[in-house]
């Protein structure tokens, strides 16, 4: 990160992750878009690309996760139950997408960081605007859950 205190000083700093697990974190700024860091180091995600939830690793309290809509990315306040189908959930610390408004399993499937999962799709026509980040009401999406911590 860099400070601006006469001169501009930067400095490096590992976000701690690999390619087995990822890192996602929100840009500061008037129109932010997601930082995704792995290995080799952090890139910043072209936020007109990106639709979709990322697990958040900021750790910011009440805002597991990071949602982009192909304008602009922001941090998402908890919501502990699965109202909305397209919409996300957060419940005893884990992450859910919500593929039914139907509160249990197999209504929602779980995003984590997880090298040894297999990624999933989930097909569905949206009910509103922005039931899914960057969509409109009644397209038909598919969503890959990834095991990652995405849900694109």
């Amino acid at each position: 990160h860099c400070v601006t205190t006469p001169s501009i000083s930067c400095i490096t700093s590992s976000s701690g992750a690999t390619d087995a697990s990822p890192k996602y974190f929100l840009q500061a700024g008037s129109t932010p878009s997601v930082i995704s860091c792995k290995t080799n180091g952090c890139v910043l995600e072209d936020k007109t690309a990106v639709k979709g939830y990322f697990i958040n690793s900021a750790g910011t309290t009440g805002k597991a996760v990071i949602s982009c809509n192909g304008t602009q990315c922001s941090e998402l306040a908890d919501v502990s139950t699965c109202s909305v189908v397209g919409k996300v959930k957060v419940s005893g610390g884990k992450v859910y997408f919500c593929v039914s408004t139907t509160d249990a399993d197999p209504t929602h499937v779980e995003i984590k960081i997880d090298a040894s999962r297999s990624e999933s799709t989930k097909s569905f026509k949206l009910a509103n605007d922005n039931d899914f980040p960057g969509f409109n009401k009644d397209q038909y999406i598919s969503v890959k859950i990834g095991k990652d911590g995405t849900a694109l």
